[in-house]
């Protein structure tokens, strides 16, 4: 692999970027819309330079082209040419071999996984920015999720926040989709109607 030196970023556009052909990684679009709205596209995606695949930010590619394809305006971080969105991409990175970009592939998903939460940390936390309206807008928590784990100090912010933005228990629906291409047809729908969605494969 090429050493840091080489590392560099470089604006690209969507449709040259073609994705890694396995992928086991499930995403939520809806919820990194949601962030990328938030605070915009700052995390540049990752091209093996020998494959020229993309190894790390399917999830995010995918957002965008939804977002691009239903006509929604591009995140701050995206570049616009004519018709044309362009993203950042880290470049300068060269695996071995496709089982090593593989692997790299399974790790940055896993490792941030399985590295865990100081639990009474992340509730004050989160309990101080929920008090703040919309706060926990993109950043992949919802209030019933927060109201489990949250000391009482802050549970009785969220529970004033609640009052004035009250919301119900989530409700799910399964939609079984015959390939891919139906799947991906049906989350820009939903989305574009701002339907809460993701897509996952079984």
């Amino acid at each position: 692999m090429e050493t840091a030196e080489d590392i560099r970023v470089e604006y690209i556009s969507i449709g040259d970027i073609a994705k890694w052909p396995r992928n086991p990684k499930d995403h939520d679009h809806h919820e990194i819309q949601k962030s990328f709205y938030r605070f915009g596209f700052i995390k540049p995606v990752l091209v093996d330079e020998g494959s020229q695949q993309l190894v790390a930010g399917h999830g995010r590619i995918d957002t965008l082209k939804i977002l691009r394809d239903t006509g929604k305006e591009p995140p701050r971080g995206v570049k616009i040419e004519g018709d044309t969105w362009l993203l950042p991409v880290l470049r300068g990175v060269t695996f071995e071999n496709p089982s090593e970009a593989e692997a790299f592939l399974i790790a940055d998903n896993r490792l941030t996984e399985i590295g865990g939460w100081d639990r009474d940390l992340l509730s004050e936390m989160l309990g101080e920015i929920v008090d703040v309206d919309g706060a926990i807008e993109g950043i992949g928590f919802d209030y019933a999720e927060i109201l489990d784990m949250v000391n009482p100090v802050a549970k009785g912010n969220i529970d004033k926040n609640k009052k004035a933005k009250r919301r119900g228990e989530n409700y799910l629906i399964m939609v079984v989709c015959e390939d891919e291409a139906e799947q991906s047809e049906l989350l820009e729908k939903f989305m574009a109607e701002g339907i809460q969605c993701k897509g996952v494969v079984e």
